[in-house]
């Protein structure tokens, strides 16, 4: 099978402890990106951490992860705030 599926994001990514906390998977790490303005996902993780991308733009930052997220719906901005810059 190939294509993406919405499994776990490597290991190695910048972006891995985040996508655990938030339980996003790949395809919704995608469509963040996508929400930040970066063409694909592995753009974002090479060019950016969550926690200067949250610093960058709070508000738009924080509702692209309620939007991907069914986890960080029920969050409040600094919650999400708090995982993203840990």
């Amino acid at each position: 099978m190939s294509g993406f599926h919405n499994g776990d994001i490597d290991k190695k990514s910048n972006w891995y402890q985040f996508a655990k906390d938030m339980d996003i998977g790949k395809l919704d790490m995608e469509t963040l990106a996508i929400e930040m303005g970066f063409k694909h996902f592995n753009d974002m993780d090479q060019s950016i951490s969550p926690r200067s991308l949250y610093r960058r733009g709070k508000g738009k930052f924080v509702n692209a992860v309620q939007t991907v997220s069914i986890h960080a719906s029920g969050l409040s901005s600094l919650d999400i705030g708090k995982i993203a810059v840990k």
